[in-house]
């Protein structure tokens, strides 16, 4: 520290720190000495200089080493000593020319000065130094000199087999390994053999010899498992399987981590399986593996295969219910059992078997619906019809459970057709049929079928078949085969007025055979309906009035029509009219007076007062008086209409005049009954949104309706306003053209004549009512063949039978 250029003292730390092993504390104090080695004596140069290179050499600083060497070299170009340590830094440098030009010049000047023991270590580095330096023929002399000197040593035969090495000399690489087993045992010998033997199986192609080698190994080392390793993949290259298991499972027993054990036993199974079928061997290892890990899917996967291929199925099935009895899942036992089932269904063929286990299957998971369409499947296979319905009944329990009515047709459908076809159980087939039926309303196809089961006993279905037949008429309300077939069901079953009214719509539509038009031509009326009784509010109800006449708006028009007449109606004296000249209907003398007469007696109507005015040149109108009433013009006073025509156009116009219909030609536009409708909802619900352009008109007729309803009417109109929002959108049209279809019930019933009835709305302007001929001659057919019309003909009295 007070001289920190003093030379002995440098030297002296230096010495210190290299014996004491302290290189990096040497490399420092002898590099303040280095540059500086000329003021030391020669000899502590020297020895500094060597101890500098061997502390630079032992840190890693080689470039550094290399160039001391040169100042050591300048300092002792001749010391045998000073050459061998410059040769080892070039030589563990890499520097294989300039480490042999030394080791060379070592060899011709300076042998004699080396030690016999050391001369091996100069021979050795010299024939290193030539094979780094890519002399690979002049290293094998100096080599084949260290070993000659030195045979117990190794390192001589390494070099030199990693000449042959470098040379490609594969087969004198092993030749000079194995010299070296002579005088080794245990471990190093071991190595040896194990090296030998890669050479043999890596380059000189001979899987014989490598594998005697490393069985040689593996004696001397039982338990390196590099030998194993390396012995299991050849066997494995050259499928030398037997062999292979058994180095895999010497493995396995090597090892004391379960994980590895059992993937050393799962590979000598799968060897043993694919490459050798040995399927017995393999399904002792898998066995092996779960009697270790017991939930080892990949091995269960494995003995279920193996076994598979192996064809012994009960061996099979057995093992997959062991599976499932020792499963604690749930979803994981049934798995197994539906596999055991497939096997015993599609490889043994023993349905019986496959069903009962199905049957677990169902038993442990009630919502398999494949378990149980394969029972079903097996069972239709075996023709047991009746297990296929027990299977069927229990699908279409869980499919109502499920809410799913698309499923339960479609179960109901099969029932049906296995008690039909195999069976023979018709009303069961039906009743399956009817059940699907009601789900599914619009199925034609079942329809028909129903149709067909129903007319092939009209005894016993005679309701239900004439209410498929109609549902198949209002499809296509003009095909004549299904009026046809009602007819020969009510003939069938001796009912004469409906076979008869069937008779009459197929003459109407000119479909009647021979038999058909003579029956309804003997028993056709040629006068208006002579009625014994009146119809009443509930054959109103029930037969005549259309179902699109929405009852619900009907009452809510019936509730308002006394605030709609206060401001639509006049007063009788208004509009030219007296109650003094009210015609007395009964005693007038004109046909159209007496049949209005009749036909309100007939229809249980009281009628409106009525007046004749010559000079009006209409026909039978409406007077919007208050009350309202009925003006007979010149053309109803003149008209000679026959009877059943009359009768027609009378109780047509009649119909209007019950309550809750007058609205229809009181209020003449759609847009006005519209705003009387909108009126009355918003009395009872203030916020019911109305369209911008009815807007004005609702608020007048609210305002009416303020002040025209109170009390009951109120309470009653409350009612059916909150009913008739809840039943979902108002179609008014649909209710004005019901009106009309009524009416023409009403006309057709009294006219007493299809026929009739449809010529008068063909002579009819079409204008008049909301719906095409067409269409009302459709509806009007449809009624002719409807059983409510059968019944109130026989309520009336006016059946053919009556």
């Amino acid at each position: 520290n007070l001289d920190p250029t003093n030379v002995g003292a440098l030297l002296l730390l230096g010495d210190m720190a290299f014996e004491a092993g302290n290189h990096n504390e040497a490399v420092t104090r002898y590099g303040s000495l280095a540059s500086r080695s000329d003021i030391l004596d020669k000899e502590d140069a020297k020895r500094m200089l060597m101890r500098y290179i061997d502390a630079l050499a032992r840190t890693g600083s080689t470039e550094k080493a290399k160039t001391s060497v040169r100042s050591l070299l300048a300092l002792a170009p001749e010391d045998p000593n000073a050459l061998r340590r410059a040769a080892r830094v070039y030589l563990d440098a890499e520097d294989g020319a300039e480490a042999a030009r030394l080791y060379a010049e070592i060899r011709e000047k300076h042998m004699d000065a080396i030690a016999d023991e050391d001369k091996a270590t100069v021979f050795l580095n010299q024939g290193k130094a030539l094979r780094i330096a890519g002399r690979l023929d002049e290293a094998m002399g100096p080599l084949q000199e260290a070993a000659d000197l030195a045979p117990e040593r190794i390192d001589p035969i390494e070099e030199l087999a990693a000449v042959y090495e470098a040379k490609g000399d594969w087969e004198e690489v092993v030749r000079i390994k194995q010299r070296r087993l002579d005088v080794v045992q245990g471990d190093e010998r071991g190595r040896l053999l194990l090296e030998i033997g890669e050479v043999y199986a890596s380059h000189l192609k001979d899987p014989t010899k490598a594998a005697k080698t490393f069985v040689a190994a593996l004696e001397e080392r039982p338990d390196d498992r590099r030998v194993l390793t390396r012995l299991m993949k050849l066997y494995s290259e050259e499928k030398d399987w037997g062999k292979l298991i058994d180095v895999v499972l010497k493995l396995g027993d090597g090892v004391d981590d379960p994980a590895q054990k059992i993937k050393y036993v799962q590979t000598a199974a799968g060897v043993a399986a694919r490459q050798l079928e040995d399927y017995d061997a393999a399904i002792k290892y898998l066995d092996r593996v779960l009697e270790l890990d017991p939930g080892n899917d990949k091995a269960i996967k494995d003995s279920i295969e193996v076994r598979a291929k192996k064809g012994d199925t009960g061996e099979l099935i057995a093992f997959l219910l062991k599976l499932a009895d020792e499963a604690k899942d749930n979803a994981q036992k049934v798995t197994y059992v539906v596999q055991a089932a497939k096997v015993a269904g599609e490889q043994v063929g023993d349905s019986e078997r496959a069903i009962e286990l199905y049957d677990q299957v169902i038993a442990l998971d009630p919502d398999n619906m494949d378990a149980l369409q394969q029972a079903i499947d097996l069972r239709e296979a075996k023709q047991d019809h009746e297990g296929v319905i027990f299977h069927l009944n229990i699908a279409l329990e869980k499919a109502e459970k499920a809410g799913n009515d698309a499923i339960r047709v479609k179960i109901l459908e099969k029932i049906a057709k296995i008690y039909l076809d195999h069976l023979d159980l018709k009303d069961e087939a039906i009743a399956h049929l009817e059940q699907a039926h009601k789900l599914d309303p619009d199925n034609d196809k079942r329809t028909q079928k129903l149709a067909e089961l129903y007319a092939s006993d009209g005894e016993r279905y005679l309701a239900k078949a004439v209410q498929t037949q109609l549902a198949m008429v209002r499809q296509n309300p003009f095909n004549p085969e299904a009026y046809r077939t009602m007819r020969r069901l009510y003939t069938e079953a001796k009912q004469a007025d409906p076979a008869w009214c069937v008779c009459q719509a197929l003459y109407v539509m000119n479909t009647a055979e021979p038999d058909e038009e003579r029956f309804f031509r003997r028993m056709r009326a040629e006068t208006a309906a002579e009625a014994r009784e009146r119809a009443t509010d509930d054959d109103w109800t029930h037969s005549l009035m259309h179902p699109s006449c929405d009852p619900l708006v009907t009452t809510i028009f019936r509730l308002i029509e006394p605030a709609v007449m206060a401001r639509n109606a006049k007063p009788l004296t208004a509009l030219g009219y007296q109650h003094a000249y009210a015609l007395d209907l009964a005693m007038h003398p004109y046909p159209i007076s007496q049949t209005l007469y009749y036909a309100g007696g007939v229809l249980g109507m009281d009628i409106p007062m009525t007046f004749q005015n010559p000079n009006d040149p209409g026909g039978i109108s409406f007077l919007h008086a208050q009350p309202p009433c009925i003006v007979l013009g010149a053309t109803a006073l003149a008209a000679e209409l026959p009877t059943q025509a009359a009768a027609f156009v009378a109780a047509r116009h009649l119909t209007y005049y019950r309550e809750g219909l007058y609205i229809r030609h009181l209020v003449p536009t759609g847009t006005g009954m519209r705003a009387w409708l909108f009126g009355a909802i918003r009395l009872i619900h203030e916020a019911f949104p109305v369209a911008e352009e009815l807007e004005t008109l609702v608020t007048e007729n609210l305002a009416s309706l303020r002040q025209t309803l109170s009390g009951p009417s109120r309470e009653q109109l409350s009612s059916a306003v909150s009913k008739l929002l809840q039943s979902g959108a108002i179609d008014l049209k649909k209710w004005v053209a019901g009106v009309d279809l009524s009416a023409d019930r009403a006309g057709f019933l009294v006219a007493h004549d299809l026929e009739v009835a449809c010529e008068m709305i063909k002579a009819s302007d079409e204008g008049a009512a909301a719906i095409s001929h067409r269409d009302r001659i459709k509806e009007l057919t449809l009624f002719s063949v409807d059983p409510s019309y059968f019944r109130l003909r026989q309520r009336l009295g006016i059946a053919v039978d009556s």
